[in-house]
């Protein structure tokens, strides 16, 4: 009887830590793609101001949650986004305007990348 109960304790536990970091990691790799594209319209009007600013808080966005991420997804992958997503801000000048537009693109692909590879996991 004891073994049944904490068998059904793990399940249930095991099913809540799925469904938060399904959630958790759903949720961050939005809020980041939301704020990549529209540094990316912003670099498009050429407001290198703005989109300083929204790179900027897309990587603090992103450094907050890191350590939450690292307990869902491989540090390989979370290491290569860190690079990438604190390399924007140093592009969102108008002489680097394609290679901002071309960084963040490639960042963005990866942040679907790395979430498509998760989730095919659960």
């Amino acid at each position: 009887m004891k073994r049944t109960t904490v068998a059904v304790w793990l399940l249930i536990l095991t099913l809540a830590i799925g469904i938060f970091s399904s959630f958790f990691v759903h949720r961050c790799f939005k809020s980041i793609d939301q704020l990549l594209a529209q540094a990316q319209e912003a670099c498009a009007v050429q407001d290198y101001e703005s989109c300083r600013e929204i790179s900027a808080l897309a990587t603090e966005y992103f450094m907050k949650q890191e350590h939450l991420l690292a307990l869902f997804l491989r540090r390989d992958y979370l290491r290569s986004l860190s690079t990438d997503i604190s390399a924007l801000s140093e592009y969102s000048r108008a002489e680097y305007a394609q290679d901002f537009l071309f960084e963040s693109s490639k960042t963005r692909t990866e942040l679907a990348a790395i979430k498509h590879l998760f989730f095919s996991i659960i």
